[in-house]
């Protein structure tokens, strides 16, 4: 029962958190005035919140089933512990390299088909800076021996 009680709180999370970034990555494609994305979920928006919802519910209900109930505070912790490791390494790193947004702004910039949105030129220009320094950490790793891989 340890074991099933963790692997029901591991796949909550992993669809809790898929959930979570569709629904951020749809709002922040709209923030930036760009088109929806063509992977779509059937019913959008409201089948993520109707999903976390369920998914919110079934978290309150493994605390009250008493051969999963050790699952939630053992899981909340481990989540938390994450949380706090995923911070400290982000403080450290500082910059990751550019995500599937700014590729797609970085190419309308340079298409010059852009929507003009303050944000969207910010962001396009700030991923340009981050994708030529991968380019520029590519060429140094290689010693110069190898061209750099494209990010697409």
């Amino acid at each position: 029962m340890i074991l099933y009680g963790i692997l029901i709180f591991g796949l909550l999370t992993t669809w809790f958190l898929i959930m979570v970034t569709y629904v951020g990555f749809r709002r922040g494609r709209i923030r930036l005035g760009l088109p929806k994305a063509s992977a779509r979920l059937f019913g959008g928006e409201l089948t993520a919140f109707v999903a976390l919802a369920l998914m919110a519910a079934i978290y309150v209900a493994i605390g009250f089933i008493k051969s999963l109930s050790f699952a939630l505070p053992y899981g909340l912790a481990y989540v938390i512990f994450l949380a706090v490791a995923y911070f400290l390494v982000r403080i450290k790193v500082r910059a990751f390299g550019p995500s599937v947004l700014d590729d797609e702004l970085v190419e309308r910039a340079q298409a010059g088909t852009l929507p003009d949105n303050a944000e969207a030129r910010a962001r396009s220009q700030h991923a340009l800076v981050r994708i030529e320094r991968v380019h520029g950490m590519q060429a140094a790793a290689n010693d110069g021996q190898i061209p750099p891989a494209p990010l697409n």
